[in-house]
């Protein structure tokens, strides 16, 4: 119900003389803030009665859930905290942690941070990053000698860790060798993305003469930018240094985008928008729209999943380089564990991440979902 005028004009004569030339419409905004205040700083010490954890895959739910039972479990005899889990999604767990970092209020105790949001959590100088600095908790621990360097480099800004690396996800390129191999095509020769083209070219046949192929030879679009950035860091410099300076600028990542601008347009192109995920990508796959697909080993089970069907129709070859003797393998997304400084059980926090992380049978799971 709208404030009645009359209520208003009661409250600005009250109102101190800076004040005076206010609207109606100020005044209740400023008000609205003065009550929400102490309830948004009331909320930073909250009392702890376990442990928060969120999470944005339900998957990682799913293969967490015995190991936080056990610490539970241990927890409720030694009096310490339990873990509590939320499943968030990635959006809303994005939303909900870079709120609370650029507010100071608090997120959760344990947040697991994915690839694409590293950019946004490291930005700005690094004492103002909203995660623990782990780097000496994990050198204390032996950590560095557990993980290969390039597992911890998302995690790392300005020389400083701030996650426990949970995946390392080798991309090579999936092709559909029921067709390829039907048509009397050898892949053996194909060494880079020149090779990739040329050898397929054939596959690209218009038989209903509508001026278009009737498949293309990559599932790759330009706006499916996790892809765009899998071919610069195979083929060019990435996009950050390890100082978390932008390096997009460079002669290599000129090379890459220009190639990549040639398979979607022009006439040369090879690629057509095939989505991962979707109803209507998996139907393109199906027909065979597309021959070849990146292939993170997680991608692997999503195919298990999505499209059972299709089993035993695609071979896993090394992705062709961007130059002779180039690099042949690359990475697609990652996940990191994490402790926000808000957090009122970093100690606790820190030996739980310690349990979830570096279970053995965790370990064999993991390898036996994807």
């Amino acid at each position: 119900m709208p404030t009645p005028p009359h209520a208003i004009s009661r409250l600005t004569d009250r109102l101190p003389p800076w004040a005076a030339g206010l609207s109606g419409g100020c005044i209740l905004i400023i008000f609205a803030g003065l009550i929400a205040a102490p309830i948004a700083l009331t909320g930073t010490t909250r009392a702890s009665t376990a442990m928060q954890l969120w999470l944005f895959a339900a998957t990682h739910e799913i293969l967490y859930q015995p190991m936080v039972d056990e610490w539970n479990a241990a927890a409720a005899a030694a009096g310490t905290l339990p873990i509590e889990m939320s499943m968030l999604g990635l959006a809303p767990l994005q939303r909900r942690v870079m709120s609370g970092f650029y507010g100071g209020l608090p997120t959760a105790d344990l947040v697991e941070i994915e690839r694409t949001m590293a950019g946004q959590v490291f930005s700005g100088p690094v004492e103002a990053v909203g995660l623990v600095d782990l780097t000496d908790r994990m050198r204390d621990a032996g950590m560095f000698e557990k993980f290969p360097e390039t597992s911890l480099s998302p995690w790392t800004s300005r020389g400083r860790v701030f996650g426990i690396p949970h995946d390392v996800h080798p991309l090579l390129l999936g092709v559909r060798a029921d067709l390829i191999e039907g048509a009397g095509i050898s892949l053996d020769n194909i060494e880079t993305w020149d090779d990739f083209a040329r050898t397929l070219a054939p596959m690209m046949r218009d038989d209903n003469n509508d001026g278009d192929p009737d498949r293309y030879l990559l599932g790759f679009w330009p706006t499916q930018t996790e892809k765009v950035e899998i071919l610069l860091l195979q083929g060019g410099t990435g996009l950050f240094d390890e100082n978390g300076a932008l390096t997009l600028v460079s002669n290599a990542n000129a090379r890459v985008l220009a190639t990549m601008v040639s398979w979607c347009v022009g006439p040369n192109r090879i690629a057509a928008d095939v989505k991962d995920f979707e109803a209507s990508g998996n139907k393109l796959k199906t027909d065979g729209f597309a021959l070849a697909f990146f292939m993170p080993d997680w991608m692997c089970n999503v195919w298990k999943n999505e499209l059972p069907h299709m089993a035993g129709t695609l071979e896993i070859i090394p992705l062709p380089a961007f130059e002779p003797g180039g690099r042949r393998v690359s990475v697609w997304g990652g996940t990191m564990l994490g402790i926000p400084k808000t957090s009122q059980n970093i100690d606790a926090a820190w030996l739980a991440a310690q349990h979830l992380y570096f279970d053995s049978e965790f370990a064999r799971e993991l390898y036996c979902y994807v």
